[in-house]
Formats: structure tokens, C-alpha cells, sequence
């Protein structure tokens, strides 16, 4: 098969949906002989930031020589993009090959009464369990898809789990509190395994340290266990000071202007500590083994795609994944630290499970100089129907602007049934100082790159 039947056959497996089960996987691993067996792993569960976390800690371990496996979800561009070792997406042609590789398992499965059905998460995770295994990885990261305790990636037994955060999301399947998700997200916590997590919230640690109990877990903490000592930008990177567990690490290089990603690194630095504690090392030589001048560079590979991705200047266009309150939130602080600009222009698209009216208010006022907002929708079977997204923008504002302790000016706000044909009207709207946002779902920046004519 090709590259592009490949994908075509996966796109059509999204409509199943998700399977509230680990029986799925745990059959077609047991068919592949296990091949998440092969190597020791790490486990990325969260709401935000579990791409570039999991990205992160794969770098920073290639760095160290040792072969790493990185397998992530959504993907940005390309499907390839979601399973790396050392840094390299896997290749077209290898993707179609594994994908090949795992086919005939899923039609059995398929047809027999064992299963309801094979999903789209399914298959790809059990393709990277066994692309890693192959290729010999000494050490696989894992990004959960959603969730954690019926994620097919935690068929894995992970040494060492990170939880980046919780807010709410997907809480039809994970629950409708920020305590009843964690939950969800904690199951991931292994026997006497470490757990690092970004997270303050009181609910989210009263969760995580019931589980460590449990488990017999050693629980690790942003700002109480590891930090974040200095964050500055100096041209289009990085430098972050980053005190872990065992050592300091300054002159940190991340290849992003985003401040929020040092957050992740720190996470990032933190958790190969301990995750070289558990599997090689006595814990007194992993100062000798992480040092700081060793690890200066070992996040420069790793690019954010998607995530405050410049793509265009005169006028500034960016492109930003942002999909729930919490990444909107960080989306705006970024773009007020980072750039000037003389209009905004907003290009907004979501899913429709997505908090569509949350997302719209958070910025809006908080860029109070927004001239057009353009409503559109994907190409996705997900997407929010560009009409009624329209609607919801429309209540927002009427609602922004009522607010008699608050002056919004009023916003031009249109309306397209493509991200293409959006991307060309904030054009004829920018002038050259002018300053383009494209967000709202991941689905949307592919279009708009092609759009732009842009190489993905």
C-alpha cells in the first residue's frame, strides 16, 4: 500500500470513535508478541503540553546516546510525525509498511466476535509499539491520547509517569469535574514507579497522592520538588535555568519565543532524572551522567510544530493548535509578551465537543485591540458547523459588550465555510504590520498552510 492509501483507510477509522477498553490492544499485542515489552518506558498523560513534554524528554535522552522511541497524538501535519526514534519521524513508506504489518490482525479482529470494532487510536498505537521494538529502542515516551486508564498506550508498564495538567476536557468520557479527570489520568501510576506532574491544582494533588499511596509511588511537584529559575528569550529561542531534582541546568536552549514551554522543559529534565534513577544508575552517579553543560543543547532538535509557529511575516501570521480554555489562555499570554502589531485578526475554528463560547471570551478581552474575527470550520467530521459557530461568536460579543464595567469596541466578525477561503480574506483585510492568528484545532493548521502555500 501507499503512504496516501494508508492514510485515507485511517481517516476512515476515526468515525469509531473511542474504546473505553484496554481488551482491543491488549489482543493485538498478544498477537504481535508483546512487543511493548521490548523496551522500558515513560508515560505523558495530561490536558496541555503533553506533545512537547513527551518531544522533550525524547530529545534530552537521544542526546544522552541512548535509542529513543517517541510516539504522540494528534499529529500536526502528518501521521508520520506521530512515531520518531531519535528525533526522525518514522518514513512514509516504513509508516505504510507497519501499518501493512498490523492490517491483517485488525480485520481478524474485526471480524470476529472478540471486539466491537478496532479503533483509530488502536491501530496506530500498536504500530508504534512495534516500529519501537524493531528498531531496537532502548527507551520508548509515550503520549496518552485521551485520558489514561482505558488509553491504549497504557498497556505500557511505565517506570515513570508525568501528569503536565488537568482542566476540563473530553468530559463525556472522563467525567465532569477536574477530580473525576484526574482520576482517569492518574491510572496510569505503576507499582513503585516515580510520577512527576506541572500541576497546583488541590484536587489534581489530592488525586496524585492517594494514587502514590497506593502504588507505593514517589510523587514530584513543579515548584515544590524541581523549578524554573530563570526564563528569557534572546532572539527566536529560549534559555532556561532549571533546578532539578539532582543537579542545576542552565543556558537551557529551546527552540520557541514561548515562555510556557521552559514549564515543559523543566518537566522534561526532571523526569529523564528520575527515569535514569529507576533504570540504569545508581542515583549518585546521575549528576556525572546529566550534566548541565551536556544538556545545553539537547532540546534544539525539537520543533513546536503548531504550537505559536511563525510561519509568515508582513503581516505576521501564526498558527496555534490551541483546542480548550487552558491552551486559548496561554495562546493570548504569548502573543501579548511576544509581538506587536497593528490590527488583529482572528481565524477561529474548533470541534464540537470543544468549549467553543469559553475559548472566544478568553480572547476577547484580553486583546482588546481585535479588529476581525473570521469564523470558519475544518475539514474535519469533528468540526463545529461554521454557522453555528457564527451564532456562538455573535452571543459572545453581544455579551462582552454589555458588560457596563468593561469598554469593548465592537468586532467586524465574518464568516467562511473554509479555512482557505478565511486565510485569503484576513489577507485582503491585513496590512503589512498587521498581525494573523489561526487557532481554535490542530485540523486547522494543515489547511492553512496549504493555503498559504506553505511546505508542510
Amino acid at each position: 500500500m501507499t503512504f496516501k492509501e494508508v492514510v485515507a483507510e485511517l481517516d476512515a477509522t476515526e468515525k469509531f470513535g473511542t474504546n473505553p477498553s484496554l481488551n482491543t490492544i491488549r489482543k493485538i499485542c498478544r498477537r504481535l508478541n508483546n512487543p511493548q515489552k521490548d523496551y522500558s518506558t515513560i508515560h505523558v498523560v495530561g490536558t496541555n503540553g503533553k506533545t512537547s513534554t513527551a518531544r522533550m524528554i525524547s530529545s534530552i535522552l537521544t542526546h544522552l546516546g541512548y535509542k529513543t522511541g517517541c510516539y504522540i497524538s494528534p499529529h500536526t501535519y502528518s501521521y508520520i510525525e506521530r512515531i520518531a526514534v531519535d528525533n526522525k519521524y518514522v518514513s512514509e513508506d516504513d509508516f505504510a509498511l507497519y501499518y501493512e504489518k498490523i492490517k491483517p490482525i485488525v480485520n481478524e479482529l474485526n471480524n470476529s466476535p472478540e471486539v466491537e470494532v478496532v479503533t483509530h487510536f488502536e491501530i496506530l498505537t500498536s504500530m508504534a509499539f512495534l516500529y519501537f521494538s524493531r528498531n531496537r529502542c532502548d527507551f520508548v515516551v509515550l503520549e496518552a491520547g485521551m485520558g489514561g486508564r482505558w488509553d491504549a498506550t497504557n498497556l505500557a508498564d511505565s517506570k515513570v509517569a508525568v501528569l503536565t495538567n488537568v482542566t476540563k476536557e473530553h468530559t463525556r468520557y472522563l467525567g465532569d469535574t477536574i477530580y473525576k479527570i484526574a482520576v482517569e489520568k492518574a491510572e496510569v501510576i505503576k507499582n513503585k514507579s516515580n510520577v512527576v506532574t506541572g500541576s497546583s491544582d488541590i484536587d489534581v494533588l489530592k488525586v496524585l497522592n492517594k494514587k502514590c499511596k497506593e502504588k507505593d509511588a514517589k510523587l514530584y511537584q513543579f515548584e515544590k520538588d524541581f523549578f524554573i529559575k530563570n526564563c528569557q528569550r534572546k532572539n527566536n529561542h529560549r534559555l532556561a535555568y532549571v533546578k532539578g531534582i539532582y543537579n542545576d541546568y542552565s543556558n537551557i536552549k529551546i527552540n520557541t519565543i514561548s515562555k510556557y514551554q521552559c514549564e515543559n522543559a523543566a518537566m522534561a529534565i526532571t523526569t529523564t532524572e528520575l527515569f535514569l534513577e529507576r533504570n540504569l544508575i545508581k542515583s549518585k552517579f546521575i549528576k556525572n551522567i546529566m550534566k548541565s553543560e551536556l544538556l545545553e543543547n539537547s532540546l534544539l532538535p525539537v520543533d513546536f510544530r503548531g504550537r505559536l509557529e511563525i510561519v509568515a511575516k508582513s503581516p505576521t501570521i501564526v498558527l496555534d493548535g490551541s483546542h480548550n480554555p487552558g491552551a486559548m489562555k496561554k495562546l493570548v499570554s504569548e502573543i501579548k509578551d511576544n509581538f506587536k502589531y497593528g490590527k488583529f485578526h482572528l481565524i477561529f475554528a474548533c470541534f464540537r465537543d470543544k468549549d467553543s463560547e469559553r475559548m472566544l471570551k478568553i480572547i476577547w478581552p484580553i486583546l482588546n485591540n481585535l479588529d476581525n474575527l473570521i469564523i470558519t470550520e475544518s475539514e474535519s467530521y469533528r468540526r463545529t458547523p461554521y454557522e453555528k459557530l457564527y451564532e456562538i461568536s455573535k452571543d459572545v460579543e453581544k455579551e462582552m459588550r454589555s458588560d457596563p464595567l468593561k469598554e469593548y469596541k465592537k468586532v467586524k466578525i465574518y464568516k467562511k465555510d473554509s479555512i482557505s477561503k478565511s486565510v485569503d480574506l484576513a489577507l485582503k483585510l491585513a496590512n503589512k504590520n498587521d498581525f494573523i492568528c489561526i487557532c481554535g484545532s490542530f485540523s486547522n493548521l494543515p489547511l492553512a498552510k496549504k493555503a498559504l502555500n506553505i511546505k508542510f
